[in-house]
């Protein structure tokens, strides 16, 4: 099994694969600066929302001129437009992320990490941080704003613009198809989306076709945020643990919820002891990452007791969300753990920025 990870600037980003609340809320909303708000123009285009469809995606505007183009959103609403968008505003960092993957800057975003130069280069400087109300929205004049459900000014947003509601709908992969194919219709970027969409197969079957030895002995620990004590995470119940059961990547997730249908939770430091996970991943937004106590550098004693700790099995890894649907936080994500649980004697180097992926059966 080879490696071929390459390192590619943002200038080429659309030449390549790149790999949710309406502030995207994580755990850490508190923490975040206030947004600032500054304005922008032109007008929005015709939008009308219908009874919930069948359909994902009714219509593409590729090669059909000035016809209609209709998604039926995460909500079960209708979204069209007379003509592509061109002025996305970004309630969520998985619309942030995915239109990075499609090549579009958007003019807003009311997330901090999903306008970093890291995504865009110069033009991240072209992008208002917002501020909450839907009258900054107005201001901006966008021809379409994407939101995360629930959402709490929703139905004001709607008196502005077009909105594309994103939902939960099935596994995290499933959510990234949906969001990326409807994205890429919306803006009529179809092709690009295709082409995303047809890399995450690939990337599927071959994790299908070439099972990792010493997966199912793997007990993961998922944790949020910098903290310099406490364990706050993700349990059994997230998508991503989901994401990695499906594809036998992990024996077990480290908790089932406490309440029902949890995704989210603080374990308690007794239970973390007692479990003793094989592996600890934690998560932590980029513009946190400096303020945050390094994980080589945490120093509380139940820290110190964990195995996974004293074999270097405690990684972190920076995201611009909180596994958001979007294929580039998948992908990221993804290889992060693998490199850091399996390694290079399965094939995979150290991740960098926007790089290929080279699967265990590369």
């Amino acid at each position: 099994m080879g490696t071929r990870f390459r390192t590619l600037g943002l200038s080429i980003l659309i030449a390549v694969f790149s790999v949710s609340c309406a502030s995207d809320g994580g755990p850490d909303d508190s923490a975040r600066p206030d947004p600032e708000t500054t304005s922008a123009s032109t007008s929005p285009p015709t939008s009308t929302s219908t009874a919930p469809s069948d359909s994902a995606a009714e219509s593409s505007n590729d090669g059909r001129g000035d016809a209609e183009i209709s998604v039926v959103d995460g909500g079960g609403d209708t979204v069209t437009l007379d003509q592509p968008a061109t002025r996305v505003a970004c309630r969520n960092s998985g619309c942030s992320v995915t239109l990075a993957e499609l090549g579009i800057v958007p003019v807003a975003s009311t997330f901090e990490p999903a306008r970093a130069e890291f995504y865009w280069g110069e033009a991240a400087a072209d992008i208002t941080l917002m501020a909450e109300g839907a009258e900054n929205y107005a201001a901006m004049e966008a021809d379409l704003i994407v939101v995360g459900a629930p959402d709490p000014i929703l139905s004001d947003l709607r008196v502005i613009a077009p909105v594309y509601v994103i939902a939960e709908l099935g596994t995290l992969a499933d959510d990234a198809v949906k969001l990326t194919q409807d994205l890429a219709t919306l803006t009529g970027t179809d092709g690009r989306g295709a082409e995303m969409v047809q890399q995450w197969e690939r990337i599927a079957a071959d994790l299908r076709a070439n099972p990792i030895a010493g997966a199912a002995d793997i007990e993961l620990l998922q944790l949020w945020g910098g903290n310099p004590a406490g364990f706050s995470g993700w349990t059994s119940n997230s998508q991503w643990c989901d994401l990695l059961t499906e594809f036998a990547l992990v024996g077990s997730c480290l908790f089932d919820p406490a309440t029902p249908g949890a995704d989210f939770t603080e374990f308690s430091t007794e239970a973390v002891l007692a479990a003793q996970p094989t592996h600890i991943s934690v998560q932590l937004e980029w513009q946190y990452i400096g303020e945050s106590v390094p994980l080589e550098n945490r120093a509380d004693e139940a820290w110190l007791q964990l195995n996974a700790v004293a074999d270097g099995n405690a990684y972190r890894v920076p995201t611009s969300g909180n596994f958001t649907p979007s294929f580039y936080e998948l992908i990221y994500e993804l290889e992060n753990y693998l490199f850091h649980v399996f390694g290079p004697d399965a094939g995979f180097s150290d991740p960098g920025f926007f790089i290929d992926w080279p699967g265990p059966g590369a």
